[in-house]
């Protein structure tokens, strides 16, 4: 192999390399968005619960606002 394609293997490599931990970067801050979402997504099914639940007339307003 020629001198030549030994470094423009080795240019290709690192450029893998940075790709790859640019991936992975991607990924975590992937997977801490969709854990924040889940979180987010839980507290909102409570509000809606608690405002379906106040809607009904099975509590008092959530809010401390009456009902109209």
């Amino acid at each position: 192999m020629s001198e030549e394609f030994i470094a423009e293997l080795g240019t290709l490599l690192d450029d893998c390399k940075a790709e790859v931990e640019r991936l992975r970067i991607e990924n975590g801050l992937l997977r801490k968005a969709s854990i924040e979402q889940r979180d987010l997504n839980g507290r909102l099914r409570i509000e809606l619960g608690q405002m379906d639940d106040w809607a009904l007339g099975k509590t008092k307003c959530p809010m401390g606002g009456t009902q109209s």
